[in-house]
C-alpha cells in the first residue's frame, strides 16, 4: 500500500497523459506525432534509417518508442502507452530535483502549449533532468558521460554541446577519462552499426551536411522568439557567473540548442523549460502574473477542446487501420481510402504534404524518402535529390497526391518544399481528385 500512495503521482500522470492524447489533443494538430510514429514502426519494420528513409537526427529516440510494438503490436495506442511511461521517467527525475516544484514544470510542458507531443525534442528534456539529477548528488561518472552519450544518439546538434559541461571544473584525470569512456560507448556502437548497416555516408550527408540545407530552408531569422531566447540567454550567463564551480546551468545553457535554427513558439517553449528548472533550482524570483499564465493557458486548453467536440468526423474508436485508438477526424482519410482502393489498389502512392506518413502507415505500406518533402531533409542540395527521386517515378505505377492550396499560402508556416509540388504539376498529368487532393501522374507525353 505504501508503494501506491508513494507513486500516486506517477499513475496520474500516466493516466493524464493516455487520456490527453487519446481524447482531448486532436491529432490534425502537431504532425510530429506522425512522423515520430512512423519512424519508430519504420524501425520495427526493419527498415535501415538513412537508406529506407530519411531522418536528420540520430536513431536512439524511435528505437526506444518501437520496443512496446514487440510486445503489444503496432497501433498508435501502444505507441502512445510507451511515450507515457517515458514521460513518468522524465517526472521522476524532474521530482528527484525540484520535489513538489516539479509540478509548476509539468503544467508548463502542458501549457500554454503542449510540448509532450511524441519526438526526440522531449527526450533529449528528460535525459536533460536526469543529468541534472546526476550531477546534483556526485553520481557515477561513467554513467554521466553514458547519458550524454545517449544524449548524442537522440539529437546530435543537442548531445554534443554536452560535452563541454561534461568536463569542465574537473581536475581529477581519472573523473575525465570515465565521462569520456561513458559518452564514447553509446556513439561507438552506432558508429558499429552505421558501418555493417553500409549506412554511414547517408547518415553524414543527411544529419550532418544536410543541416546546412535545413537551417537555410527553415530558419526564422530575427522575430519575438529570437529575442526571448537572447534575455534566456543572458540570465543563464549571469547565473553561471554567480555559482562558479557548479555545472547545472551550463547543462541549461547548452540545452538552448533545442531552439536553432527554429526560432518559433514550440521551439522556444523546449528552453523556456529548463530555463524555468533553473530557475526553481536557485530559487530565483521574478515577478510572474501566475494568474495571466493560467488563463491564458485555459484559453488554449479550452480551444483545444472546441475545435475537437466541433467536428462532426471525429470518433473514438474509429474505423481507420493503425489509429483506431485516437481521438481523430476521420474525413480526409476515409475518403482517400475509398478512392486509392477502388480505383488505384495496385498503384503506390505519396502525399506532397505533410500527410504521406499518416497515409502510408494507414495502407500498412512501407515509406520512404518521398514520404518525408521537407526541406532540410533530404541532405546537402536536397532539392535536387528529391527531382531526381520523382524523376524515377515516370512512366510507373505511381501516384502524386497534391494539395494545391500550398501553393496559394495555406499553411505557410510548414517545411514542405513546394518547389517540387510545382514541378509535379507542371511535368505531370492530373487524372483524378479525391477531396482536398489533386491526383497526378508522371510519363513522357
Amino acid at each position: 500500500m505504501t508503494f501506491f500512495r508513494n507513486n500516486a503521482k506517477y499513475f496520474f500522470l500516466f493516466c493524464l497523459y493516455m487520456i490527453w492524447f487519446s481524447f482531448i489533443y486532436p491529432l490534425n494538430i502537431n504532425i510530429d506525432e506522425i512522423w515520430s510514429y512512423g519512424f519508430s514502426l519504420n524501425l520495427f519494420n526493419c527498415e535501415i534509417p538513412y537508406l529506407d528513409f530519411n531522418m536528420i537526427v540520430t536513431p536512439l529516440y524511435p528505437l526506444i518508442s518501437s520496443l512496446p510494438f514487440y510486445i503489444f503490436g503496432k497501433n498508435i495506442i501502444f505507441f502512445h502507452i510507451g511515450q507515457a511511461f517515458l514521460f513518468c521517467f522524465g517526472s521522476y527525475f524532474l521530482f528527484k530535483i525540484l520535489d513538489k516544484k516539479a509540478w509548476i514544470i509539468i503544467i508548463f510542458i502542458f501549457f500554454p502549449v503542449s510540448l509532450f507531443f511524441p519526438g526526440y525534442n522531449i527526450l533529449c528534456l528528460y535525459f536533460l533532468f536526469l543529468i541534472i539529477y546526476l550531477e546534483k548528488n556526485n553520481g557515477n561518472d561513467f554513467l554521466i558521460g553514458f547519458i550524454v552519450g545517449l544524449m548524442i544518439l537522440t539529437k546530435q546538434s543537442f548531445g554534443l554541446p554536452f560535452l563541454l559541461p561534461l568536463l569542465i571544473y574537473i581536475k581529477d584525470i581519472r573523473k575525465i577519462i570515465n565521462r569520456l569512456l561513458g559518452s564514447f560507448i553509446p556513439c561507438f556502437i552506432f558508429l558499429v552499426y552505421l558501418l555493417l548497416t553500409k549506412s554511414l555516408f547517408k547518415f553524414i550527408d543527411l544529419c550532418i551536411l544536410g543541416l546546412f540545407d535545413f537551417a537555410g530552408s527553415n530558419g526564422r531569422g530575427f522575430n519575438i522568439y529570437f529575442f526571448l531566447f537572447l534575455i534566456l540567454f543572458f540570465i543563464t550567463i549571469y547565473i553561471i557567473f554567480k555559482n562558479k564551480k557548479d555545472r547545472v546551468p551550463i547543462y541549461i545553457l547548452m540545452s538552448y540548442s533545442l531552439v536553432i535554427p527554429l526560432f518559433d513558439i514550440i521551439h522556444f517553449h523546449y528552453i523556456l523549460i529548463p530555463f524555468l528548472v533553473l530557475i526553481l533550482i536557485y530559487n530565483i524570483k521574478f515577478n510572474i502574473n501566475w494568474f495571466l499564465i493560467f488563463s491564458f493557458s485555459i484559453c488554449v486548453f479550452g480551444y483545444n477542446i472546441y475545435i475537437t467536440e466541433h467536428s462532426k468526423f471525429i470518433a473514438y474508436p474509429n474505423v481507420i487501420n493503425n489509429f483506431n485508438y485516437r481521438y481523430i477526424d476521420y474525413r480526409i482519410p476515409l475518403e482517400v481510402e475509398n478512392k486509392i482502393k477502388n480505383k488505384y489498389n495496385d498503384y503506390d502512392f505519396y502525399s506532397m504534404d505533410v500527410n504521406s506518413y499518416f497515409f502510408k502507415i494507414m495502407f500498412n505500406k512501407n515509406t520512404n524518402y518521398l514520404d518525408m518533402i521537407n526541406k532540410g531533409n533530404w541532405g546537402y542540395n536536397g532539392h535536387k535529390k528529391f527531382i531526381s527521386m520523382i524523376n524515377k517515378c515516370r512512366n510507373k505505377k505511381v501516384l502524386f497526391l497534391i494539395d494545391k492550396r500550398l501553393l496559394n499560402g495555406f499553411n505557410s508556416d510548414d517545411q514542405c518544399d513546394r518547389e517540387a509540388i510545382k514541378y509535379i504539376i507542371n511535368n505531370g498529368k492530373k487524372i483524378d481528385h479525391v477531396y482536398i487532393y489533386d491526383i497526378y501522374i508522371l510519363n513522357d507525353n
